[in-house]
């Protein structure tokens, strides 16, 4: 294999090889970009360099306190699924006619009422508590119906709180009592 490459080389014309390996690198990698790590260059955005205060508050506070409000003692949740579970008679002669034609070769007849039971709970383990995937917070600002100039103090105050840059929300409709009209800016979501 080796051989044959190398007298297929040899039947190539003379050729500058710079200028082909630098074609062939080019049509494999692509044009070599800077990397945008580096504060001098024009596309770099600078990430988040400190935990987010919601993730944080959430891990210091809320994760103890979500923890001990679910905790279910074992004992008394057996009691709970046991009771939760139906219990139905079990299909022996007495319950179910087997010599009835109707009821020959057809399923069980379900049990009478609306209410169907519930699905049992899954049992708790460290993994179980509850996690904050998303938190939404509202601001209306009265006065940025008049100046929009108004907004800034509220998208300052939203960004300190959530770490997050807020959009401003236009109102569909208007409403008489606020002095707002369809259009106008109104909420800043976050």
């Amino acid at each position: 294999m080796l051989l044959s490459t190398k007298i297929d080389l040899l039947k190539i014309p003379l050729v500058n090889t710079t200028r082909v390996l630098t074609s062939r690198y080019l049509q494999t990698f692509g044009k070599f970009k800077p990397s945008a790590n580096l504060p001098d260059d024009s596309e770099f955005y600078p990430g988040k360099s400190s935990m987010i205060r919601m993730e944080e508050y959430y891990n210091t506070i809320l994760y103890d306190d979500l923890m001990i409000l679910t905790y279910k003692d074992p004992k008394s949740e057996k009691t709970f699924i046991e009771k939760r579970l139906k219990k139905y008679l079990p299909l022996t002669k007495v319950t179910r006619d087997t010599d009835n034609p109707f009821l020959k070769n057809r399923p069980p007849l379900k049990p009478r009422g609306d209410k169907k039971s519930k699905p049992i709970p899954p049992p708790q383990t460290h993994e179980s508590v509850p996690y904050l995937k998303e938190i939404y917070v509202h601001c209306m600002i009265k006065q940025a119906i008049h100046n929009k100039q108004h907004l800034l103090s509220g998208i300052m105050a939203l960004q300190c709180i959530t770490s997050e840059r807020p959009t401003v929300t236009y109102s569909k409709t208007g409403v008489a009592n606020w002095k707002l009209r369809a259009g106008k800016k109104k909420l800043l979501n976050a």
